[in-house]
């Protein structure tokens, strides 16, 4: 019988040499399905809501007869997001982040920062194509589905991005209690964890914290 000791370590020859294998591909149980690092295979959100499947459909179809690339597609379809609640207005078709006027400057401040990562044009967005999915009533999260949409599974598992069910958002939150006073997501990615935190503690923005990668 094997008996487990603690604190649990490692040799350190051996993690090296594992770390070796993995950089040369010598690794097979990463050949496998589990490796999905190379994989340009578009991997679809599961969506129960017939409509929300079908105009998020629609839209990715009109973005993709575009070749619109995914970045800039989540960021147009952010920027109409934002208009909705009036965080940001613009006249006509924006261009540059220059034709935006901003209604409070960390707003700001995180679109800009998301712009110059992301090239130097705003794409040009036909309302129609984002304003069905941006409308929906019972989904909280429609850019991290828009994004989901348009990225390929190789992407995914590249950036290590993971988008959680929200029953198990909602099984998660459930064994903080009732009382929370703020809510930090140190992995935010498009903020599933923090909406749904919001409204289940009844939140304040300036209670709620996130970081993701750049």
């Amino acid at each position: 019988m094997v008996i487990a000791t603690r604190p649990i370590s490692f040799n350190l020859e051996e993690v090296l040499a594992l770390k070796e294998r993995i950089r040369t591909n010598r690794f097979n149980k990463l050949r496998k399905r589990a490796n999905k690092s190379a994989s340009d295979t578009i991997a679809n959100p599961e969506i129960r809501d017939a409509k929300i499947a079908s105009d998020l459909a629609n839209c990715i179809k009109e973005l993709d007869d575009r070749a619109v690339a995914a970045h800039h597609a989540v960021f147009a379809a952010a920027l109409h997001y934002l208009a909705k609640f009036d965080e940001v207005s613009f006249r006509g078709t924006p261009k540059y982040f220059e034709d935006l006027t901003w209604r409070r400057p960390a707003v700001a401040k995180i679109m800009r920062g998301w712009y110059d990562r992301s090239g130097t044009n705003i794409y040009d967005a036909k309302p129609e194509a984002v304003e069905a999915f941006l409308g929906w009533k019972d989904c909280d999260d429609p850019l991290g589905l828009l994004y989901q949409g348009l990225s390929s599974v190789g992407t995914k598992s590249r950036t290590g991005a993971y988008f959680t069910p929200g029953d198990i958002i909602d099984a998660t939150l459930a064994d903080l209690g009732d009382s929370v006073a703020s809510f930090l997501d140190p992995c935010c990615g498009t903020g599933r964890f923090l909406v749904r935190a919001a409204r289940r503690f009844n939140l304040p923005f300036d209670q709620l914290y996130g970081a993701c990668q750049k």
